[in-house]
């Protein structure tokens, strides 16, 4: 999955959205029906209680069936739908989780933490579920500005930079310019 993901990733990043549309419009059409009762259903076997080998082996495939589905029609739908003028600032605003996703991703991680748990502000256990939610949310936006401000000064994220610069064995440069 991550190397079809990095294989549309290379083909968009050169060619733009228009051309996957037409297959993510047959994926988005066909698969949206099944992906979502599919899933459904997993979750349903998921957490439904039973602990018997036959229902986890039931609910192992199924997630193997099912959830990449409904992955590929999650993204078929985003690709049709960021390709729109209208929604372009969204897709603008995204573009920099793409080039800062491992640091977004630790960023989050860490800032959760801190603000979950007992070594910084314990907050897990303590804020209704909407609090939580916000706070999620809150961490969300904020790194995206953060990486979109990152951006304006260079080409990929402080920890993109230094796994490129570690498999790489020598400092990658970090400013705009290649």
């Amino acid at each position: 999955m991550f190397l079809l993901g990095l294989a549309v990733a290379k083909t968009c990043d050169a060619t733009g959205l228009d051309i996957v549309k037409p297959m993510a419009r047959k994926i988005a059409f066909y698969l949206w029906l099944p992906a979502l009762v599919g899933s459904g259903l997993y979750a349903l076997t998921s957490f439904s209680g039973d602990t018997s080998t036959s229902g986890a082996m039931l609910a192992l495939a199924m997630r193997g069936a099912f959830v990449p589905m409904l992955t590929l029609t999650y993204l078929s739908i985003a690709a049709l739908v960021l390709g729109r003028p209208r929604v372009a600032f969204v897709a603008a605003l995204l573009a920099g989780e793409g080039r800062l996703s491992l640091s977004i991703y630790i960023g989050e991680s860490l800032l959760m933490g801190f603000i979950a748990l007992s070594y910084g502000l314990g907050l897990y256990g303590k804020v209704s579920p909407a609090m939580s939610y916000a706070l999620c949310v809150g961490v969300y936006v904020g790194l995206l500005i953060l990486a979109n401000f990152w951006l304006h000064f260079f080409r990929i994220g402080p920890l993109e930079w230094l796994l490129c610069s570690l498999i790489n064995g020598q400092f990658e440069k970090l400013s705009q310019q290649k």
